[in-house]
């Protein structure tokens, strides 16, 4: 079992995520963060932080990810991620793992941000009412 237990903030942050993954305002990529053709589902919770927050920003770094594209890093002080989550990021939304509920996983297997989204509003909804 995932160890969850999102304050009732973090739960609004991950609503804010879900709407962002509904809204096709994020191409989707694969294989890390976000690179010139789109976005993994933990790229989006990134850019959605980077967003309410002001903190963090996006760099081009020369490695290649899984679909050949140049990736992207995410950048806070000293915390530089290309496949999952900075940890500030990870406190924002409650999460206790870099790649919470296997969510990469999920998006690089072919889920699409619909489906990621649905997945994310059933875990909200088992841990606000328990």
């Amino acid at each position: 079992m995932y160890k969850f237990n999102p304050t009732p903030q973090q739960i609004a942050n991950i609503r804010k995520l879900i709407s962002a993954l509904r809204t096709n305002g994020y191409p989707q990529s694969r294989g890390g963060l976000a690179g010139p053709n789109g976005f993994c589902c933990l790229g989006v919770a990134c850019d959605v932080y980077r967003q309410e927050t002001g903190m963090g920003n996006w760099s081009t770094v020369g490695h290649m990810n899984v679909e050949k594209q140049i990736a992207w890093r995410y950048e806070i002080g000293n915390d530089h991620e290309i496949y999952y989550l900075p940890f500030q990021v990870m406190e924002h939304y409650g999460f206790t793992e870099r790649n919470p509920l296997m969510l990469a996983s999920q998006n690089d297997d072919g889920a699409t941000f619909k489906e990621i989204a649905s997945f994310l509003e059933g875990v909200v909804h088992e841990y606000t009412n328990k």
